[in-house]
């Protein structure tokens, strides 16, 4: 069974998402700040990362350049999954090292074809694009 890494800080985001994963046979484990999706990333070794931006603590820019620094999650794809909206963020998210950027609210299935999208990407052996280097962060 595939595993998909839920990061928010909003229990309510946790339990919307896991819906939307679970009946599409997706595992769900959690984690609701930074510091413990990078401890639930390594524990688990999930397929697909779906990264809240505004979490306490450590936001998740930052965990996601932690992700792709670490050669044992370098090649996870992160989804950042954000109610910021705006080029910036989305660039920033980018440079971070993110896959995909979705904002909030979202559809369903859009959030579930884009898990699959960047599963069908990583079983192909396509390469995932970074961003080109230091960028803009708000």
């Amino acid at each position: 069974m595939t595993t998909i890494l839920v990061v928010d800080d909003e229990a309510d985001m946790v339990e919307l998402l896991s819906c939307c994963l679970r009946p599409a046979g997706f595992h769900v484990v959690t984690a609701s700040n930074g510091l413990e999706a990078i401890q639930q990333a390594r524990r688990h070794a999930p397929e697909v990362i779906l990264l809240d931006i505004l979490l306490e603590g450590m936001d998740g820019y930052s965990v996601c350049q932690v992700f792709h620094e670490d050669p044992a999650t370098a090649d996870i794809p992160v989804i950042l999954v954000t109610a910021l909206s705006g080029e910036i963020a989305r660039l920033n998210g980018m440079v971070a090292g993110a896959a995909d950027f979705i904002r909030k609210p979202f559809a369903p299935d859009d959030v579930v074809r884009r898990v699959q999208r960047q599963l069908d990407r990583a079983r192909a052996g396509s390469p995932r694009t970074r961003g080109p280097g230091p960028g803009l962060r708000p």
